[in-house]
Formats: C-alpha cells, structure tokens, sequence
C-alpha cells in the first residue's frame, strides 16, 4: 500500500485523496477524500489551491508554529513583476 496523498484538479476545485484509511466489513480498503471548492473570484482556484495543502499539512501532523526550529509555511504573494492595481493601492 502506498502512503502517498494525491491531489487532483476538477473543473471547479481540488480533490484530495489519502490513502486507505481502514478496511470494511468485506475487507476492503476504504479510501478517504476531501473537495476543495474554488473560491468565487479570478484567482480563486490558487486559494483552493493554497486551502487543500494546509488541510494535508494539518492531517500529517508536520509544525506551523512560529516556534519551532522548523516550520511548514504556505503562503500567496504577488509576482515580482507584477503590476497590477487591487482594492486602489
């Protein structure tokens, strides 16, 4: 059995597959998964995006704190040459 997550594109969203988590009744491997929905603007797909590896982040269990010695951090930021205007600044 692999222990690897899979993360697929849908036409509106991100669909986050763990891996078999359990087995049933009848023995069979019972796979988990979680849908992210796209938010509702442009760019929405990237804070889908952005949403779904913090909820893989948070199911491994790896740190976020601002205190330990290392940190997972995800973030978005503007590209470095972009030049666009938002919200009027």
């Amino acid at each position: 059995m692999d222990n690897w997550v899979k993360i697929r594109r849908a036409s509106n969203g991100y669909i986050i597959e763990y891996p078999a988590t359990y087995l049933d009744e009848n023995e069979i491997e019972v796979v988990e998964n979680e849908i992210w929905q796209d938010k509702e603007d442009e760019l929405g797909h990237v804070d889908s995006l952005v949403d779904a590896l913090w909820s893989i982040v948070d199911q491994m269990g790896l740190p976020t704190s601002r205190c330990s010695k290392k940190r997972v951090k995800i973030s978005i930021e503007p590209g470095d040459k972009y030049e666009g205007i938002e919200n009027g600044n």
